[in-house]
């Protein structure tokens, strides 16, 4: 799918750039180690969710293998095997290999800095580090020298035009620049496994007088501001024991947030104006007649039924104010759920916040799920809105296609968290916004399907209504089988209508 054309560029360098059956393998090592690293990164924006099942499969090679103790490989088969691990899985790196390999390290790091970007990058990228690992070889190979001796022998090489200058133009600052861009990528200020392995090795060549970028300081600051905890669900309302695991963080508001938000409030617009318009009952206070009456208020158009012997010319008044209301809208931001369908789901939570956060008679909650991203069995939730999280108002921006959705979890943690924070016995809603089917690590098809609809009944026992908002390739059928409310949204331009349709169903 992605590398068609790094296949012919190869194709065309292969007697160009490869002199020698032996170059031509060191460029094919060079460019599977790259490739590989860039159509990750492609999936992870066209397929996320297959992106734990390929992290998985990593975990257990390189956790697996004895790279790190093979004795019997060259000085020089040391360093390829330094870029693999850097490019493929920073947390091999063990200390002896970083002090050995350190120049090694800062000059792939120089390159590998954008060379993900684009294609021409990384085109770019592989012929600079091929170009390198070249001419080291013959260095090494000249003068039969240590690893120390041959780098210093580049440097001559380079001084006298033999190396791209760039190369050895950057420092350690490179690695940190790349580390700060990747952690402004990373998906609602989670920092993977490899942000910390990266992270290691920058501190690792970090000297004393040398402190870490203000931008770096900032992300790492920002981290204590996800507010990270994990939570056990009672054993009983879990599919199994494996499951039970449910972590809670905060999204933080960034100018990429603000952006996707505003561009959803532009493009919902009128259909917050609708929606806002159509449900704006709560906290009404309602004057109600009830005519017929026997005793209470003379009513004066009935008077002329006195002479027939009728006494029921009275009308009680009655006050009726609507009960306040928590509203918990619960989004799946699961891979399946795409770039599309997340936008439809993300716009929709937008609108329903812009409606209806300004009405003093509600309490709004809004967070999204996933699933398996960093542990088997663990439901991953985020907190994007609600009465105690105003300071990030534009946080919902960062809504996006992750994982997977376990969300029979998802609905019981949900419920529990807001039932937690809610200062009165008010009546409770939670809308449940997603593609269709829970799918989840061992909890799939109808096993899944099943547990869900335990939990929407056991938070209805709790006192809950819940609805699901179903879109992109959710049926009737599925969502029947789950819920006992749910509409499905095929166009968000009629969301206000749909929504607010059933919301007065529903809640009265």
């Amino acid at each position: 799918i992605y590398s068609d054309d790094i296949c012919k560029w190869e194709k065309e360098q292969e007697y160009e750039l490869a002199k020698s059956p032996i170059e031509r393998k060191l460029l094919k090592y060079v460019v599977n180690i790259i490739e590989d690293e860039y159509v990750e990164r492609q999936l992870q924006k066209t397929c996320s969710g297959y992106v734990h099942y390929i992290t998985s499969c990593k975990n257990y090679f390189f956790d697996k293998s004895d790279i790190e103790d093979e004795s019997q490989i060259t000085a020089f088969g040391e360093i390829v095997n330094t870029l693999l691990l850097l490019v493929r899985y920073p947390s091999r790196l063990g200390d002896a290999r970083r002090k050995t390999h350190a120049a090694h390290i800062r000059i792939f790091m120089a390159h590998l800095e954008k060379g993900l970007e684009c294609r021409k990058n990384t085109i770019e990228c592989i012929t600079n580090i091929y170009t390198y690992l070249v001419e080291l070889a013959k260095a090494m190979a000249s003068d039969n020298t240590p690893d120390n001796t041959a780098t210093n022998e580049m440097i001559k090489n380079q001084e006298n035009g033999k190396i791209p200058e760039d190369a050895f133009k950057r420092n350690i600052n490179d690695m940190k620049y790349e580390l700060e861009e990747k952690l402004r990528d990373a998906l609602d200020c989670q920092m993977t496994k490899e942000h910390f392995d990266k992270l290691e090795i920058i501190q690792s060549y970090k000297s004393d007088d040398e402190g870490i970028s203000l931008g770096l300081k900032n992300e790492i600051d920002d981290l204590e501001q996800c507010d990270y905890s994990e939570e056990m669900i009672d054993k009983n309302l879990a599919i199994s024991r494996s499951q039970r695991l449910v972590s809670w963080q905060k999204s933080i508001s960034d100018e990429k947030s603000a952006k996707m938000y505003n561009k959803g409030v532009s493009a919902m617009k009128s259909e917050i104006s609708k929606l806002r318009r159509k449900i704006d009952l709560y906290g009404n206070i309602r004057k109600i007649n009830i005519y017929n009456q026997k005793r209470g208020i003379l009513d004066k158009r009935r008077l002329h039924r006195i002479p027939m012997g009728m006494n029921d010319v009275f009308k009680a008044v009655t006050i009726n104010e609507d009960k306040p209301l928590d509203i918990c809208v619960l989004v799946d931001e699961s891979g399946s759920m795409g770039n599309c369908c997340m936008e439809d789901a993300r716009n929709s939570a937008i609108t329903i916040k812009e409606a209806l956060n300004d009405n003093s008679m509600l309490d709004l909650w809004i967070y999204g799920h996933s699933a398996d991203e960093n542990k088997m069995g663990n439901t991953e939730m985020i907190e994007y809105h609600s009465p105690s999280m105003k300071d990030r108002p534009m946080a919902m921006g960062n809504m996006q296609a992750r994982y997977e959705n376990r969300d029979g979890n998802a609905i019981i943690s949900s419920a529990l968290r807001v039932k937690s924070e809610s200062n009165n016995a008010s009546r409770k809603l939670m809308l449940v916004l997603s593609d269709g089917e829970p799918s989840a690590d061992k909890y799939r098809g109808k096993t899944a399907r099943e547990h869900t609809k335990r939990a929407v009944k056991y938070v209805e026992s709790q006192g809950w209504e819940v609805i699901q908002v179903g879109f992109s390739g959710c049926t009737d059928e599925v969502m029947e089988e789950m819920f006992t409310n749910y509409i499905r949204v095929e166009d968000t331009a009629n969301l206000g209508n749909k929504l607010s349709k059933i919301i007065r169903k529903v809640v009265g």
